[in-house]
Parts: C-alpha cells; structure tokens; sequence
C-alpha cells in the first residue's frame, strides 16, 4: 500500500502517522480495515520497524487503530465518524453587516495576557520560529540600504523566492509579476479595489472569515454567502446557481483549510469552480494563507493551479507559519496586474525593507526545515486537543477534523447560544469565536471556532473542562 510519495530515507514516525489518519479521515482506510505490517512499511519506506511501530502507537493514543491479537493493527469505528457540523441550506444575499462590536470585543481581549485564546487562528509562539526570524532580522539590518526608498512593487528577492516557491506549487508566476502588500488583508484590500466598484456584489463563502467581511463592509461592496461543507468546501452547485441568479462581479474564496470551517475543497472542485468563473467572466481572490499548513504527504493544490485564463488573483502571506507581526504579504496577480501595480503606486510609495529582506533570507535559509516541524507539532496537538473536545464537550456536538490549517468549526447543541457562551467564558478568562462573527446574516448562533494553535497543556486542559461545563448549563437551559 503506497500511501506517501516522500522518498526521504529520514522519513520521521510522525510523518507515516499523518500519511495514515489522513487516509482513515478521508475513508480510504475504513473502520475494520487491516493496515500493512509493521515489516511491510518498514521495507516499503526503508525505515527501522521501531520507526513504523512508533507510528502505530501515536494513532492508537489518538483512537485511531487498535490492537488486536494475531491480527495486527486495525482502523477503529470513532463515535464521530458520521457527524460533522451541518452546512448552510441556501445562499444569502447580505445587505448590512451588524458583527463589528463583537469582532472589536474578541480583538480586545487578544491585549489581556489573563485571557487564555481559545479562539484564534494564530499558531502559539512557541511553535514558531522567533529564534531563525531573529537571525534574519539582523542580517536584513545589515544588508538593507535605509537610505533609499524601495521598489513600490516590493523586494526583488523576496519576489524572487516567492516565483520559486510558487513553481514548486504548480504555478508559474515571474518575479516582475508578485506584488509585495502589507499583510494579507492590504492584499485583499488591493484586489477588492480594482476588480469591483462600490456597490457591485461579492461572492463569500459562508461561514466565512470575519475580516474578509470587514474588509468588504469597508469598501462598500454587497455581498452573498455561499454555503460550505465543513468538510469538503464551497458548494459548487450553490455557486453555480447563484452565478445564473445574481450579477455577481468578483468571489473571494480560501479553499485550503478554510477559516472558520477547516474545510479542503478537492481538485476536481477547484478546477470546476475555476473553469465556472471563467465561463461567466468573474475574477477570483483566492486567500491560500493556510495551504503549507497540511498534515497530508503532500501540499493541496491552489486555485491558481488551475487558471489557464489569468483569472485568479492569489493572496497570502506568512503570519501563520513564521511570524504575524512580519506584516508581509503578496499577490500572484491576474490579467489585470497591471492595474493592480498602478493603483499600489498611487496608494503607497514604499513598504519597509527590513521584514522583507528577512523574510526572503529565512526562505533561502531555514523554511523547509521549520514548516516541516510546525506541521508535525501543530498535526499533534490539532488532534490532542479535538480528543479533549469530544471528551468534554457534550455528545451532540460535532467538531471538524481538519486536514491542515489551524482552528476546529464546532456545532453546538441547538439551542446553545455562543454570543451567550461567549459572555460565560470571559468570566473565566476563556475567549472563543462565536459563530454569528463569521457571516454578515448573524448565522451560526449554536457554532464557534476553537483554535488548535494553543499548546494542550494541563491549564488548557482544564479550560477546556470549564468550557464544556459552560455549553452543557446553557443547553439545559
């Protein structure tokens, strides 16, 4: 059974881990399933049998296999299998957004060190690499030349390890193309801005991420929410269907590891949603800020993987895996680049040199070696943590189980109001993210978002405890 394409002789027990419970998650390996023997992937992977056995007891901690006696090890019948939170029915057409105050309150709780962040979608600082970032900040302080304004366009060398890292990706994308932005919403801000006018309406996934909401409240654009499976992505049939309805002028999507959903929409998806939007001459933002955060043996495919018409518009940036406070982001543009370049430089003169220097030096020196312990880390605790949830939380909830990315999408009982769980868990120095903050309809009251950034410690443990006595009182009621 070849379930890795990785010929790496140094493969790691936790990568054979990720390769397995990605395949039982996906239902290639289904309850009762026998897997290889230990011999057998030892020789298929030319790792020690200890390496493979090591392998084997993470996924029976985690509940995934069992032991069983002259049978060796077998897929386990999870009490969550069949039940993941539920999708939106239909698509909405949003008029106003009333979701900024509680947004303000879950932004100002993230200054109070008291308040453990069980909401954010923001990795712990401990699994990043400040010390690398640190030894590339110096090196950019030596090489940058502050006397002198930058290229506008942004670093030709960090442009240049961008185009390569995109060519890894499937994308051909020329350095004289990237359009360096501060951060990923300046990113998004910039596209919004060229390829739609005031008033013209935005396809958004729903539930959606609330900056994206933000962002297009803003600039004075509608918007319309097309469900998402929490599981496998935007609905191409909804958005289909509202492509023939509305004059729909522009989409903004984030189909790798979806925030808040966790979602990944497949490549056989992506590709009809591309060749959808084309047909009907609508630009896509495609948002891939979590596409190296995969616990798979290989990293999913972007939109722009697909886009044969210079159709989509990628944004991303770097604040989930090296640092947020780098405020570096970029765009593999479109046909319409060249308006983007002429609209940056009427907004901007220059971004400082000095992140971008180091980030294009952490690139050249220390990203491989990083992203692939960040994704065995997080991959760990992801799962720890979703363990704890099912634990604590009541049975009727359903919780995600994300393939990559970073936060959990959780339904609570019915009648369970996360505005109101919100309230208690501040009591208690918990914060989560409500549900209604990720739609502009004030959607998903009985849903929140629980981060999986948070190292599992002992007191988180327990926060987790607590929470899950707050949703069983407020159930009841």
């Amino acid at each position: 059974m070849n379930f890795l394409t990785s010929t790496d002789k140094n493969l790691k027990y936790e990568a054979i881990a990720i390769a397995l419970k990605s395949m039982i998650e996906s239902k290639t390996l289904k309850a009762g399933d026998k897997l290889p023997s230990l011999r057998t992937i030892s020789q298929e992977k030319k790792v020690s049998i200890s390496t493979v056995l090591l392998a084997y007891e993470l996924l029976e901690n985690q509940g995934y296999i069992e032991s069983r006696p002259k049978s060796g090890y077998i897929v386990r019948a999870r009490k969550d299998d069949l039940k993941t939170p539920t999708m939106p029915k239909k698509t909405k057409l949003v008029s106003s957004f009333g979701i900024d105050e509680r947004i303000s309150s879950l932004i100002d709780s993230l200054q109070n060190p008291d308040i453990l962040q069980l909401g954010t979608a923001i990795p712990e600082k401990e699994y990043l690499p400040i010390a690398s970032l640190h030894k590339n900040l110096k090196r950019a302080i030596l090489i940058a030349d502050s006397h002198n304004y930058q290229d506008s366009q942004g670093n030709s060398e960090l442009r240049k390890q961008l185009s390569l890292r995109s060519s890894f990706q499937g994308t051909t994308t020329y350095e004289s193309q990237i359009i360096i932005t501060n951060g990923c919403q300046d990113a998004l801000n910039l596209c919004i801005k060229v390829l739609t006018k005031p008033g013209d309406l935005i396809a958004i996934e729903s539930p959606v991420y609330f900056g994206i909401l933000q962002n297009i409240q803003r600039l004075g654009r509608k918007v319309l929410e097309i469900p998402v499976d929490p599981i496998h992505g935007m609905s191409i049939r909804h958005l289909e269907e509202a492509l023939n309805q509305y004059p729909i002028q522009c989409m903004v999507i984030n189909p790798n590891f979806q925030n808040p959903t966790g979602s990944l929409l497949s490549d056989e998806d992506k590709k009809a949603l591309v060749d959808l939007c084309v047909s009907k001459n609508i630009p896509i933002i495609e948002d891939d800020i979590y596409g190296d955060l995969y616990f798979n043996s290989t990293r999913p495919l972007s939109l722009k993987s697909f886009d044969k018409k210079e159709n989509v518009y990628k944004i991303s940036s770097y604040s989930k895996i090296i640092s947020p406070d780098l405020r570096v982001g970029w765009i593999l543009p479109g046909k319409r680049g060249p308006e983007l370049l002429k609209e940056l430089k009427l907004s901007r003169l220059a971004l400082p040199s000095i992140p971008q220097i180091a980030l294009s030096e952490y690139l050249k020196t220390s990203f491989e070696k990083n992203i692939k312990t960040l994704r065995r880390d997080l991959f760990s605790n992801l799962t720890r943590i979703r363990e704890s949830v099912l634990k604590n939380f009541p049975e009727s909830v359903s919780v995600t189980n994300p393939q990559g990315g970073l936060v959990f999408w959780i339904e609570l009982p019915q009648k369970t109001d996360s505005f109101l769980l919100q309230n208690e868990a501040w009591k208690h120095n918990i914060s989560i993210a409500p549900g209604p903050i990720f739609s502009g309809t004030g959607n998903f009251r009985n849903f929140l978002r629980l981060s999986g950034g948070i190292r599992l410690t002992s007191k988180v443990e327990e926060k987790i405890k607590t929470l899950g006595k707050l949703i069983h009182g407020l159930s009841k009621k």
